[in-house]
């Protein structure tokens, strides 16, 4: 699998991320934000279109919180018309391999809550119950947890984050923080923990970067000057990773962005 988020807007360092994706193979996660500066049809088909429409059968994508500049998201949900899901929700999971992937809408404030009684939580509640999964990938647009200087994590998100927790998710993927960050697996208070969720940022698909704050507890990598994707292979009890950094950000004069490694479910 190959993650990223907060992607076209029309910049070399898009179209650079995206001739890195088309050169690897895998299902595409993109954690929202695919379109700027407003996710509106004409960015869509000026920035988003040109560099991944022949992508689309093999990409996996949350909505971000650009995508509702638009009423409704409507051009988003035209866009990734044929992903599972019901059109406007912006929630679903899918069977790979042995893991379960489940997507979600951390647009809280537009779906009605994502507390314990909306109804996107009780969809959570109800697909995590359905059947047993030795692992399981979730992906979501904003960060729970982040070293970013403008927030430091989303408390709206804490009742799904819990929820996945206690069913054993193994990691999470999230954008919307324009830079890489992995955390340690995290507990539901944001500690690390043995058992928790490993946390990875990958704002890092074409948007400007942005840089950090201090560090959270369980920060253990954390760049803001690479481009690239996040490759994720998935064992049926175990999944790898490693950056893969675009040419330019390799050959920069910080150097390519080296963070790999394996973890059990």
């Amino acid at each position: 699998m190959l993650a990223v988020a907060d992607m076209a807007d029309c910049r070399p360092p898009a179209a650079e991320v995206a001739e890195l994706i088309d050169s690897l193979e895998g299902t595409i996660l993109i954690a929202g934000d695919l379109a700027y500066p407003d996710a509106t049809q004409q960015d869509f088909d000026d920035c988003f279109f040109p560099l991944y429409e022949d992508d689309l059968p093999r990409i996996l994508s949350a909505i971000g919180d650009n995508e509702y500049n638009t009423p409704g998201a409507a051009p988003y949900f035209a866009a990734m018309k044929d992903q599972p899901g019901e059109t406007g929700k912006g929630w679903y999971a899918v069977e790979l391999g042995a893991w379960q992937v489940i997507v979600l809408n951390s647009n809280c404030s537009e779906i009605g809550g994502c507390g314990t009684e909306s109804e996107q939580y009780l969809w959570l509640d109800a697909t995590l119950k359905e059947k047993k999964y030795e692992c399981r990938l979730a992906m979501w647009h904003m960060p729970r947890f982040t070293s970013s200087p403008n927030y430091r994590g989303l408390d709206a998100l804490s009742a799904m984050y819990g929820r996945l927790h206690g069913a054993g998710t193994d990691v999470l993927i999230v954008g919307h923080s324009h830079h890489y960050e992995r955390f340690d697996p995290l507990a539901p208070n944001g500690q690390p923990a043995e058992g928790g969720i490993t946390n990875f940022t990958v704002g890092v698909g074409g948007g400007p970067l942005t840089g950090f704050g201090e560090p959270r507890p369980g920060s253990a990598m954390r760049a803001d000057k690479n481009r690239g994707v996040l490759q994720l292979t998935l064992w049926p009890d175990s999944f790898d990773w490693e950056f893969i950094n675009t040419p330019s950000s390799a050959e920069q004069e910080e150097g390519p962005l080296i963070d790999s490694g394996s973890l059990s479910c």
